[in-house]
């Protein structure tokens, strides 16, 4: 879309052409083939791609780490042959590659790693691993290898457990999740979900002896389970749910622990959200090219998380924050003219959009200005507001005629088109071109 006639987008299309661009990517490789080992092959699936996957995650570990941290997965959209391919059925993306990411509350990254697959154990550099331990426990030890003392961890069902909420006190870690009736201890007992649904935001509440675990079951359109070595159910509050039956909003209890997981939870799902707006996808067989065009929009996405943050807490008005979407063509353009970077001004206030207009265009006519695409069919027969307008004559205002099979140069203008045209005795291009 950035070259075609229509969608036009100067920045880029003027610094590079379609066919270059698509012969870069083609060729792009972060490694030399000839200088990775055997042993590296076959021990590292995701060799091509650990330059770069090296450099993200250690830009990652070097952000600030609050005490709540949220964990989850997220999917790299690719469907060719590839042995660490996944499907999870359900998901928005359900088939490509898996990542694991520890994230902050607002979605900023503080450490990930990615998932071969099936028979490829993930291991933790601190610790050695339980040997009867699944993929999402050995991940949560893995990730939390680069958390300091005192940290909480939120995690849905795929990855708590029991048995791993015991094992990361001794970490100094605290956990909190949601996790799955069968993996719940078998002594463990609760009220039925008959007696439960009569009343919306009924809990019930089992403490382990030492008082180091806690399991809540919450019902509320379904029951909920979640384990916990922090928080329990006390102080309990109301919540705000929309009720189908009554068709109103509703007041329901809810106990502690479970406001405490769905405040800290979406750090991933944030990161996600922002990351998926304007990502790069692009067709390609290649997993390389697509892991490393996510990585790039991780990394952008992130950017604009840490500054949207920095500009609340600097007291910065909404209208000055840049959106997502202008701040990665930002990112663009500072890139391709690092000379000619826009900056905010001391107050934090940004430049207005005609300042950022003119600055465009001066960057612009600084090369060949290129072919102005012809309007549509339906604009061009309305005749309402298409009239001649005749330019001062000067040789720079002064154009080749833009009517198939004319290329004479004329002064006149159509006022609604700005599209140049012969209007005169010998030559009507402007009646033809419009009644085409």
């Amino acid at each position: 879309m950035c070259w075609e006639g229509k969608t036009r987008y100067p920045l880029i299309a003027d610094n590079i052409s379609h066919d270059r661009f698509y012969l870069i990517r083609k060729s792009l490789k972060l490694v030399d083939d000839n200088d990775v080992s055997e042993e590296m092959k076959n021990s590292n699936a995701f060799w091509k791609v650990q330059p770069m996957l090296d450099l993200v995650r250690q830009a990652s570990l070097e952000n600030p780490r609050p005490k709540n941290v949220s964990i989850d997965e997220q999917m790299i959209p690719f469907h060719g042959h590839v042995r660490m391919r996944q499907y999870i059925r359900g998901k928005p993306i359900p088939v490509g590659l898996k990542v694991f990411v520890s994230a902050t509350t607002c979605g900023l990254p503080l450490d990930f790693c990615l998932y071969v697959g099936k028979g490829a154990q993930i291991s933790s550099e601190k610790i050695p691993m339980p040997e009867k331990l699944d993929t999402g426990r050995r991940v949560v030890l893995k990730l939390s290898d680069t958390l300091p003392t005192g940290s909480s961890i939120f995690m849905d069902r795929y990855f708590t457990s029991v048995t791993l909420i015991e094992s990361l006190p001794n970490r100094s870690i605290l956990a909190c999740g949601t996790i799955m009736s069968s993996r719940l201890p078998k002594s463990v007992k609760f009220m039925k979900d008959s007696e439960m649904k009569k009343q919306r935001g009924t809990f019930d509440q089992v403490v382990r002896n030492d008082e180091k675990v806690t399991i809540v079951k919450w019902y509320d359109n379904k029951p909920i389970f979640l384990a916990s070595s922090e928080h329990g159910i006390e102080p309990v509050e109301n919540c705000k749910r929309w009720s189908k039956k009554d068709r109103a909003h509703i007041q329901v209890t809810r106990p502690h622990l479970v406001k405490q997981y769905s405040t800290n939870m979406g750090g991933v799902d944030m990161l996600d959200r922002v990351l998926c707006k304007y990502a790069m996808r692009g067709r390609t067989r290649k997993w390389t090219v697509r892991v490393m065009h996510h990585f790039v929009d991780f990394v952008i996405a992130s950017c604009w998380i840490e500054y949207q943050t920095a500009a609340k807490e600097n007291g910065w008005r909404k209208k000055h924050i840049l959106p997502y979407f202008q701040f990665k063509l930002d990112v663009a353009e500072n890139l391709i003219y690092p000379d000619s970077a826009l900056e905010g001004n001391v107050d934090g206030s940004l430049e207005s959009e005609e300042e950022r207009d003119d600055d465009m265009n001066t960057i612009s006519n600084q090369k060949r200005r290129p072919p102005k695409p012809l309007p549509a069919i339906a604009k061009r027969t309305k005749n309402a507001f298409h009239i001649p307008e005749m330019m001062n004559t000067t040789q720079k205002t002064r154009s080749r005629c833009r009517a198939l099979g004319c290329s004479k140069l004329t002064f006149v203008c159509c006022a609604d088109c700005r599209i140049f045209l012969c209007f005169t005795t010998g030559r009507n291009c402007f009646m033809n071109f419009h009644r085409q």
